[in-house]
Protein backbone atom coordinates (compact mmCIF):
# COMPACT_ATOMS: atom_id res chain seq x y z
CA UNK A 1 0.00 0.00 0.00
CA UNK A 2 2.93 2.71 0.63
CA UNK A 3 4.04 2.44 -2.68
CA UNK A 4 0.50 3.52 -3.90
CA UNK A 5 0.27 6.30 -1.57
CA UNK A 6 3.46 7.41 -3.19
CA UNK A 7 2.33 6.96 -6.63
CA UNK A 8 -0.97 9.12 -5.45
CA UNK A 9 1.13 11.88 -4.29
CA UNK A 10 3.33 12.01 -7.28
CA UNK A 11 6.46 11.32 -5.27
CA UNK A 12 8.16 9.04 -7.96
CA UNK A 13 11.13 9.49 -6.03
CA UNK A 14 10.03 7.77 -3.07
CA UNK A 15 8.78 5.26 -5.19
CA UNK A 16 11.50 4.54 -6.95
CA UNK A 17 13.58 3.94 -4.09
CA UNK A 18 11.06 1.61 -1.75
CA UNK A 19 10.58 -0.50 -5.13
CA UNK A 20 14.06 -1.05 -4.75
CA UNK A 21 14.25 -2.00 -1.91
CA UNK A 22 11.50 -4.99 -2.76
CA UNK A 23 13.70 -6.36 -5.75
CA UNK A 24 15.19 -8.99 -3.86
CA UNK A 25 11.66 -10.24 -3.61
CA UNK A 26 11.58 -11.10 -6.93
CA UNK A 27 7.79 -9.50 -8.04
CA UNK A 28 7.78 -10.54 -11.77
CA UNK A 29 6.10 -9.16 -13.91
CA UNK A 30 6.34 -5.78 -12.41
CA UNK A 31 2.49 -3.98 -12.52
CA UNK A 32 2.15 -2.23 -15.79
CA UNK A 33 1.54 1.24 -13.86
CA UNK A 34 4.82 0.96 -11.72
CA UNK A 35 6.63 0.26 -14.94
CA UNK A 36 5.30 3.33 -16.29
CA UNK A 37 6.24 5.41 -12.49
CA UNK A 38 9.98 3.98 -12.84
CA UNK A 39 10.08 4.52 -16.13
CA UNK A 40 8.82 8.26 -15.82
CA UNK A 41 11.39 8.84 -13.11
CA UNK A 42 14.68 7.33 -14.67
CA UNK A 43 13.89 8.80 -17.81
CA UNK A 44 14.31 12.23 -16.19
CA UNK A 45 17.73 11.73 -15.42
CA UNK A 46 19.01 9.14 -17.95
CA UNK A 47 19.68 9.15 -21.17
CA UNK A 48 17.91 6.67 -23.69
CA UNK A 49 20.95 4.82 -24.02
CA UNK A 50 21.60 4.21 -20.42
CA UNK A 51 19.96 0.46 -19.54
CA UNK A 52 17.61 0.91 -17.33
CA UNK A 53 18.19 -1.46 -14.00
CA UNK A 54 13.97 -2.80 -14.42
CA UNK A 55 12.52 -4.89 -16.56
CA UNK A 56 10.28 -2.62 -18.61
CA UNK A 57 8.05 -3.64 -21.63
CA UNK A 58 9.27 -1.99 -24.93
CA UNK A 59 5.87 -1.08 -25.51
CA UNK A 60 5.71 1.05 -22.18
CA UNK A 61 8.86 2.80 -23.44
CA UNK A 62 7.28 3.32 -26.76
CA UNK A 63 4.47 4.40 -25.00
CA UNK A 64 5.95 6.96 -22.73
CA UNK A 65 8.07 8.20 -25.98
CA UNK A 66 4.99 9.18 -27.97
CA UNK A 67 3.41 10.69 -24.61
CA UNK A 68 6.26 12.64 -24.57
CA UNK A 69 5.95 13.43 -27.99
CA UNK A 70 2.25 14.51 -27.80
CA UNK A 71 2.75 16.33 -24.55
CA UNK A 72 5.80 18.42 -24.90
CA UNK A 73 6.96 17.86 -28.35
CA UNK A 74 7.37 20.48 -30.64
CA UNK A 75 3.77 19.68 -32.39
CA UNK A 76 2.15 19.14 -28.77
CA UNK A 77 -0.88 18.59 -28.09
CA UNK A 78 -1.85 17.91 -24.20
CA UNK A 79 -5.25 17.87 -24.98
CA UNK A 80 -5.04 14.66 -27.24
CA UNK A 81 -2.33 13.02 -24.82
CA UNK A 82 -4.55 13.58 -21.84
CA UNK A 83 -7.12 11.87 -24.45
CA UNK A 84 -5.20 8.80 -25.86
CA UNK A 85 -2.44 8.10 -22.53
CA UNK A 86 -5.29 9.13 -20.10
CA UNK A 87 -5.39 5.64 -18.15
CA UNK A 88 -1.49 6.06 -17.46
CA UNK A 89 0.67 7.19 -14.99
CA UNK A 90 1.98 9.78 -17.04
CA UNK A 91 -1.21 11.39 -17.37
CA UNK A 92 -1.96 11.13 -13.81
CA UNK A 93 1.33 12.38 -13.07
CA UNK A 94 1.31 15.43 -15.43
CA UNK A 95 -2.43 16.42 -15.63
CA UNK A 96 -4.34 15.10 -12.49
CA UNK A 97 -5.55 17.82 -10.01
Amino acid sequence: YLSAVYLLRRDIDSFQQYFSLSQPLGYRPIPRVYQQALLLHWSRDHSASEPIPWHIQKDVVQGLNNFISLAQGPNANPERAKAQFGNTYWAYYFYHD
